[in-house]
């Protein structure tokens, strides 16, 4: 689980790693998990994962029946610290909430955690009895895949060449719909014409009925940092050309947050993982 730079061996603290593995084992599917389920998502011994289930739950990370195990309410609290604290996430909100008073279509900010992009602010439009309509999965924390999402393609495309051939050649890519697409030169292709027209579009690629096109957030400097979509309704994205009516409001938008990034490249917040 260990990202970022190098640790000195004396200074890893592997209970600690596998203590957040075993949280991150629960997300949208798996919200309730038995110690032998927790020990196959982790690849721990069923002992080890027993014990880091059992001093969660002593913590209060945890709450069990006596068989199975769940997250509780106190893990919001390192998201919520993140959302509090990241410029973007703060600064991106009232701007995703003009967007989709604007377009009609759900907002969202991502930033990218590895093999999967992690929704960190999100917006949507009300419905006729006042109530907003987000589409399925797309909540603050959701973890999406990279390869089948807009903003993850976008991202991609941001990624240097010999960042992204690697990446193409070690990382497992999960069909989702007759749409995804997951061979290395179907996501070339895709990149190279992201390079072209500034966004991704990406349809019914991860989920049915989903349409949505993203554009980089760019700090100053030029590196991507974060990427921000919009999502469409099928009715929406059946009219020739929508993604180019939204674009230009998309990029400005991105723009005046890109002012907002981190100095320094990568140092972007990282969402612990955590699941939902």
């Amino acid at each position: 689980m260990a990202q970022g730079k190098p640790l000195a061996a004396a200074d890893y603290v592997q209970s600690l790693d596998k203590g957040l593995q075993v949280l991150g084992a629960f997300d949208a599917q798996h919200a309730r998990l038995s110690v032998s389920q927790a020990a196959a998502r982790t690849a721990m011994s069923r002992a080890a994962a027993r014990r880091h289930l059992l001093t969660l739950q002593a913590l209060g990370y945890l709450a069990s029946d006596g068989r199975q195990f769940w997250l509780t309410p106190k893990v919001l609290g390192f998201g919520g610290g993140y959302l509090a604290s990241a410029p973007l996430a703060v600064a991106a909100q009232p701007e995703l909430e003009w967007l989709g008073a604007h377009t009609g279509c759900s907002a969202s900010l991502v930033v990218r955690e590895g093999d999967v992009v992690v929704v960190v602010a999100r917006s949507a439009p009300k419905d006729a009895r006042g109530r907003r309509v987000l589409p399925y999965g797309v909540h603050l924390g959701a973890r999406l895949p990279l390869h089948a999402t807009s903003t993850g393609q976008v991202l991609l495309a941001s990624d240097t060449p010999a960042r992204r051939r690697a990446w193409l050649g070690q990382s497992q890519r999960a069909v989702h719909t007759q749409h995804t697409l997951v061979t290395a030169s179907a996501l070339q292709a895709r990149v190279a014409h992201v390079h072209r027209t500034g966004y991704a579009l990406a349809s019914e690629e991860h989920e049915w009925g989903v349409h949505a096109v993203a554009v980089a957030v760019r700090h100053p400097m030029g590196h991507a940092v974060a990427a921000l979509n919009l999502i469409a309704q099928t009715p929406v994205a059946q009219r020739p050309g929508w993604p180019a009516r939204y674009v230009p409001a998309m990029q400005e938008v991105a723009q005046r947050l890109g002012a907002l990034a981190p100095d320094e490249p990568g140092t972007e917040r990282r969402m612990l993982h955590i699941g939902a």
